[in-house]
């Protein structure tokens, strides 16, 4: 369907955004603040939340399906990434914390 498309074609964009971010963290090549773990995290957080959507649509297909599980995969290893260096950079930050509010204000 055309929401579905839109949906991963999103997700896609938000995951190449998040994974750049990502790189740029590990690499340390930039100080600013959208290089912060933060920024990489609020990326692929609201991708995984697009990509959720897909696979709890009844009307999902199988292609998009499948195409969701990789996609899923890879966000949750830069997710791993990121949470590792937020913590790193603020060992007393609560990452589930800041999870669940970044996917209340997912759309």
């Amino acid at each position: 369907s055309d929401h579905e498309k839109s949906r991963i074609r999103r997700a896609k964009a938000e995951l190449a955004v998040g994974k750049e971010k990502v790189i740029a963290i590990q690499q340390q090549t930039t100080r600013n603040d959208d290089s912060a773990p933060s920024s990489a995290s609020a990326y692929l957080i609201q991708a995984k939340c697009d990509l959720q959507e897909v696979l709890d649509n009844p009307e999902c297909t199988q292609a998009g399906k499948m195409s969701v599980e990789k996609l899923v995969l890879h966000v949750d290893h830069l997710l791993q990434l990121a949470k590792t260096a937020m913590l790193k950079q603020n060992p007393k930050a609560d990452w589930d914390l800041y999870e669940q509010t970044v996917q209340a204000a997912c759309w």
